[in-house]
């Protein structure tokens, strides 16, 4: 409990395949143990998502820009203070 995994974005498995994804809004939605396999004191926090735009250039590359995420009550477990880097 109260610690996070952070991986760098070029780490094998980081990825999110978008080839042929069509510009738009789109969701991430990460659920933890979705089946309660583990012993969980509280099951309303398992799942977070973040929405983003992703856009092409005229060479069709793309490009995704953050709007915004679910709420997150510990700022250390959301990633971006993580003491565990």
């Amino acid at each position: 409990m109260g610690w996070v995994d952070q991986y760098h974005q070029s780490l094998e498995g980081q990825e999110i395949e978008i080839t042929g994804a069509p510009p738009g809004i789109y969701y991430l939605v990460s659920t933890v143990n979705p089946d309660g396999n583990f012993l969980d004191k509280d099951l309303t926090n398992n799942t977070a998502w973040v929405s983003f735009r992703l856009t092409r250039d005229s060479n069709g590359n793309p490009k995704i820009t953050e709007i915004t995420h679910s709420p997150c009550d510990t700022p250390g477990m959301c990633g971006e203070q993580a003491t565990n880097r």
